[in-house]
């Protein structure tokens, strides 16, 4: 036997006891069963950038604690400059890092990560800085130019 619970609210959890009734009457009910409804899953957590270069960003995060109910499909990661309005937002990402390479370079970007199931997005993690720029390449040592009673200029390249 089976019964289907449809038009649920959303958050709210329901306690089910079953029963069975013949012309002789009914039986005692069954040990209670807590149905939870699937929801959307709880954030991801801990984004970092793991790689800068130019017009590109890599980062990472840890998955959501919770699915609630359905499995997680993926994650989006959602990016904008400092001075646009919105974030655009990826293609659903199968695992838990990426790069985006279709950023402006040499531009500073928010990124931040939504998890989805099929009942929708969870919040996003709180954003993260990154530069859509090649790190500086390293510098030879400084070298000492003059010296003076009260100052040294030094250089390097």
């Amino acid at each position: 036997m089976t019964y289907t619970f449809n038009n649920i609210e959303a958050g709210k959890n329901l306690e089910v006891k079953v029963s069975a009734i013949n012309i002789v009457g009914e039986s005692l009910q069954s040990n209670s069963l807590l149905l939870i409804p699937a929801s959307p899953p709880s954030s991801p957590r801990n984004p970092i950038i793991t790689a800068l270069s130019l017009g590109q960003i890599s980062i990472e995060w840890e998955a959501a604690l919770r699915e609630n109910g359905a499995s997680i499909d993926g994650y989006y990661v959602e990016y904008k400059t400092l001075s646009d309005a919105s974030y655009s937002r990826s293609s659903l990402i199968d695992g838990l890092s990426t790069t985006i390479s279709t950023l402006l370079a040499n531009q500073p970007y928010l990124l931040r990560v939504i998890a989805h199931n099929n009942e929708g997005d969870s919040l996003p993690t709180e954003s993260v800085f990154g530069y859509a720029s090649n790190l500086p390449s390293s510098l030879l040592i400084p070298t000492v130019l003059s010296r003076k009673i009260d100052g040294i200029t030094i250089g390097w390249s």
